[in-house]
């Protein structure tokens, strides 16, 4: 599914890229240029953070995608290391070509507007994110969306779960699957299948873990292990 998305979302730019598909500005799209303006609360799971877009790849254009920043981190010698050393480490961000970014505000909302042309794909993070009992979250992947042209809403359902109100290219390219009933459905089904079950056995919860698994197109720890 994943592959025939990116593939559709390539299609769309690149006929956004020569003009091949046309914008109505009052449907909340532009054409080449404007302003890109996305909205949002996240006040339901986080109590500080910042919102930052950023494109694919790092700074510069190396060979290091963005989101392997965390991955790249020198990870610490000792237990014991001190908190300035762990302060000369590369932060993230540092990992990241940032678009534009700006921190949740008391009430857990946010606001970023950058230069928008061509439709294009990028990711945000909630970096430095703490959550409502003062847990500290390490970034979540995978949240992609078209920057483009036009005011633009956020809706989390929880993190790494979203959809983007507001913005043509989106709507076509995204909603299009991730608001459709068949795929709420799996959703509602994944997660009904991952929630604890209060007294189930060891084999009724590894039977609970492979229907999962196979409704999100995984294969259970087990399963793999056995193969």
């Amino acid at each position: 599914m994943q592959g025939i998305h990116s593939r559709l979302a390539a299609a769309l730019l690149a006929m956004a890229a020569v003009g091949a598909v046309g914008a109505n500005p009052a449907e909340g799209g532009a054409g080449e240029g404007g302003a890109f303006v996305l909205e949002g609360d996240l006040s339901a799971f986080y109590a500080s953070g910042d919102f930052v877009v950023w494109n694919p790849g790092p700074p510069g254009g190396g060979r290091t995608s963005g989101a392997m920043a965390m991955a790249m981190r020198p990870a610490s010698s000792s237990q014991g290391e001190s908190e300035a050393s762990a302060a000369e480490r590369p932060s993230v961000e540092d990992g990241l070509d940032v678009v534009v970014k700006a921190p949740l505000g008391e009430d857990g909302t946010f606001r970023v507007e950058a230069p928008a042309g061509a439709p294009r794909q990028v990711f945000f993070y909630v970096l430095n994110a703490v959550g409502l009992a003062g847990q500290r979250y390490a970034p979540t992947k995978g949240n992609a969306f078209l920057l483009e042209p036009g005011h633009m809403r956020l809706h989390m359902e929880r993190p790494g779960r979203f959809h983007i109100e507001g913005g043509r290219y989106n709507d076509a390219v995204y909603n299009t699957w991730r608001r459709s009933p068949d795929y709420l459905a799996a959703q509602a089904e994944y997660d009904r299948l991952i929630k604890t079950v209060e007294g189930e056995t060891e084999a009724e919860r590894r039977k609970r873990v492979d229907a999962a698994m196979d409704a999100h197109g995984g294969s259970s720890p087990w399963r793999r292990k056995a193969g």
